[in-house]
């Protein structure tokens, strides 16, 4: 019997990106911290992997330990917040580093950028319309 083959996979409604660390200790301490995320699983003496849970309904963050980081490269993690300034504020005063200026797209979006400790960028958004969701 021949099964046809669905032209889209077959997703389990699950999004987890995953990010390479240096030092797991660190990492989820800055994530714990800056983010508020709080560990769902953790197995770094075996495999070097802990993954955290998000306030979005089945998103998570994994990260995974490597001996080396090539900070930018791959996909970056953007989060939608309620308020950009609020966030830049909280970031500076806990010492994240911010790069540049807020980007602002006018009627649509302003976001901003910011490093973990391995130099992993990741993003704040805010959506300036009515949102499609």
């Amino acid at each position: 019997m021949t099964e046809s083959i669905s032209p889209a996979p077959q997703y389990d409604g699950i999004f987890t990106p995953w990010l390479a660390v240096t030092d797991m200790d660190r990492s989820i301490e800055w994530y714990q911290r800056v983010l508020g995320f709080e560990i769902e699983f953790r197995a770094d003496a075996k495999v070097g992997w802990c993954e955290f849970i998000t306030p979005t309904k089945d998103v998570y963050l994994g990260l995974y330990r490597m001996p080396q980081v090539a900070p930018g490269g791959g996909a970056m993690p953007t989060f939608g917040v309620r308020d950009l300034a609020t966030e830049r504020a909280r970031l500076t005063a806990m010492d994240v580093r911010v790069q540049g200026p807020d980007q602002v797209i006018p009627e649509l979006i302003s976001f901003l950028t910011f490093l973990d400790p391995d130099g992993n960028a990741l993003m704040f958004c805010q959506v300036l319309h009515e949102p499609r969701h």
